[in-house]
């Protein structure tokens, strides 16, 4: 991986999010076990994708602890900004008498866990917690990468513990493969142990991640048919003459994962609605079920009128919605006729893997209980609303809905939804200062 090929979910992310009329500040403050200053031109350069105006500021080396626990420094300072811990387990033995001090190591992961959640509790400036990969080396040693393993565990309890921490690791980096992740001269002679194109890696992880907590989620994913989530043409083919590549149905499996994340669902197809509905419940090797979908616009209609027939029902903005179709013409006329949905064009089946790895827009950050029953809640409003139709008046209405209402203080498994409600700017909270 070249330092350019970072950019490639540039294109994702600036599909999904155009730059902001107004420019935002934010800050970036990077507390390292080791030498981070390397990252800094990567960091900005992201910071100019997504629009913000801001700076990145770096900690004394290896003072982490000390940024933690000091109410004047740079990280306890930052203020509606970002901050960005990155350790290397094996960095706390850097120093010690042998190349492998094991109480050291252990000692370094407590007092660091120790300092995160004192941090926590004077502040909610959201923190990335990075764990990175040991040497070469260490990794190849079971037992010591078996401490690192361990270690690893103790702090990412203590960073999941806590709202406003994020945690990123091998799965997140995963994302993003080099070939030579380590510059063993570099951390010879300055302590800068990692590669420029792995450090390019990181930075595109860190800000896939500001990029999730800073932008409001999309809520809607829009999905044609054809050619799209099976190949073939149902009104042709039929039913059982469709087929499912293998990267059709990793979208299946992906969108009904996202589905049950709290994502909506629904199908704008120009199909014949039978036909497509015979298909999703004949055909068992589909992973997406009738039962997964909110609602669906299946007709002949132009797909940007069918998308904002749904917003309308849903009572969302469009701006909400992801839609994703094979067809560039298709594309086109969304694109042209609704600017606010997020219009992706689905790629050829042995790429779609890697392209839904790659959309940041669907990343989420938190799932609630609320979020996991999502689908359901929306289509109890669904049938509220055309009871509502059907009734005489609004009394009649609300009596048919045998209402009962409790109103009590937030239990403790309630906070997290009441946190997530001061998100809701366009509903809930009119300060715009998140919780």
């Amino acid at each position: 991986m070249q330092d350019q090929d970072v950019v490639v979910d540039a294109t994702q992310v600036l599909a999904s999010r155009t730059k902001a009329s107004t420019l935002r500040e934010l800050n970036i403050v990077v507390a390292a076990t080791y030498t981070a200053e390397p990252i800094e031109d990567f960091l900005n350069f992201w910071l100019d994708e997504l629009g913000f105006l801001g700076r990145v500021e770096f900690a004394p080396y290896n003072q982490v602890i000390q940024q933690l626990l000091d109410p004047t420094s740079l990280a306890c300072r930052n203020v509606g900004g970002i901050n960005v811990v990155l350790y290397r387990g094996e960095d706390w033995t850097r120093f010690g008498r042998s190349d492998w001090d094991e109480s050291a190591i252990r000692d370094g992961a407590e007092a660091l866990a120790k300092a995160l959640q004192a941090f926590a509790r004077h502040s909610d400036i959201p923190t990335l917690v990075a764990s990175l990969p040991p040497s070469p080396r260490v990794a190849a040693d079971p037992l010591r990468a078996a401490l690192l393993t361990e270690v690893e565990g103790r702090l990412r309890s203590a960073v999941i513990s806590v709202d406003s921490f994020h945690w990123l690791a091998a799965d997140d980096l995963a994302c993003y493969p080099v070939e030579e992740a380590f510059d063993e001269v570099g951390d010879l002679v300055g302590h800068m142990p990692y590669s420029r194109p792995f450090t390019a890696a990181l930075s595109t992880v860190i800000a896939r991640r500001l990029h999730a907590i800073k932008f409001p989620p999309y809520k809607v994913i829009a999905l044609d048919c054809d050619n799209t989530i099976w190949r073939g043409v149902v009104g042709e083919d039929g039913p059982r003459g469709i087929t499912l590549g293998p990267g059709m149905k990793a979208l299946q499996e992906f969108v009904v994962a996202k589905q049950a994340e709290g994502m909506l669902v629904t199908l704008v197809s120009k199909n014949a609605e039978a036909d497509v509905l015979e298909a999703l419940d004949l055909r068992s090797d589909f992973p997406l079920r009738r039962e997964h979908l909110v609602s669906w616009r299946i007709s002949w209609a132009p797909k940007s009128r069918a998308l904002a027939e749904l917003a309308d029902e849903l009572n969302l903005g469009l701006d909400s919605f992801i839609f994703l179709d094979d067809n560039p013409i298709e594309c086109a006329e969304v694109r042209a006729a609704l600017p606010q949905v997020l219009t992706l064009q689905a790629p050829a089946d042995d790429n779609l893997v890697d392209f839904l790895r790659h959309t940041w827009a669907f990343d989420h950050l938190k799932v609630t209980e609320e979020d996991r029953n999502r689908t359901r809640m929306y289509r109890q409003n669904a049938d509220r609303t055309r009871l509502e139709s059907q009734a005489a008046d609004i009394g009649e209405f609300l009596a048919s809905l045998q209402l009962q209402i409790d109103v009590d203080k937030p239990s403790d498994d309630q906070w997290p939804r009441v946190a997530q409600l001061t998100q809701r700017t366009n509903q809930f909270n009119f300060t715009t200062i998140r919780r």
